[in-house]
């Protein structure tokens, strides 16, 4: 972005408009990324959509399982004080 002339602009502010056209622009589901290469690409055939899909259904559910083992360490913790007959 600094090449094209966008002084101050960060990283984080890049990927959170890609990822705000990605989730609301009619042509967002084109922009695509891979964990095999750097950076995000215009889609130009419907394996390259396909591809993407598969790989943010993958993250997907890996998330799924961290956030779910976060729920239920977060859970046990809480148990243990309510056992102590500490509430927080």
């Amino acid at each position: 972005m600094k090449t094209c002339g966008f002084v101050d602009v960060t990283d984080r502010q890049v990927r959170k408009a890609i990822e705000d056209l990605r989730a609301n622009h009619s042509d967002g589901p084109w922009i695509c990324s891979s964990s095999e290469e750097p950076g995000y690409f215009w889609a130009t055939t419907e394996g390259d959509i396909e591809a993407a899909q598969a790989e943010d259904l993958s993250r997907m559910q890996a998330t799924g399982a961290k956030v779910e083992n976060r729920r239920r360490l977060l859970q046990r913790l809480e148990l243990e004080r309510v056992e102590q007959g500490r509430l927080l």
